[in-house]
């Protein structure tokens, strides 16, 4: 990635990458589970708070993420993946090479707001 104005950025489109995504993917293959029920999940409990009549507070949805994330995607995906993927020391270096920089900085970016 190189970084051309503070608004740009250039990235290559590396088709032997691995995003985050299709890890998550091949993960709920695996599982017999849609890759879109999580999304489904959170937007039917949504509708479940609503319907009652009540706001969805800062604390009514951070229940509900919290318990899409605790019951449908697992917290060692990408762990899991890894050590399967990668099974000596030498091959996970090579790791870094096949995750995107952007989806890396995603997560990173994630991470920050969801702790804000």
């Amino acid at each position: 990635m190189v970084a051309v104005s503070p608004q740009m950025r250039l990235v290559e489109d590396n088709p032997a990458s691995v995003s985050l995504l299709d890890i998550y993917k091949q993960r709920c293959l695996k599982d017999g589970m849609e890759h879109d029920a999580p999304i489904a999940r959170y937007y039917e409990r949504l509708a479940t708070v609503q319907a009652r009549g009540s706001q969805a507070s800062h604390q009514v949805l951070r229940d509900i993420l919290k318990d899409v994330q605790m019951n449908m995607v697992p917290r060692g995906l990408l762990k899991e993946w890894a050590v399967h993927t990668f099974p000596n020391a030498t091959d996970y270096w090579t790791f870094r090479k096949n995750v995107s920089p952007v989806q890396i900085d995603l997560v990173r970016y994630l991470i920050i707001i969801m702790y804000i």
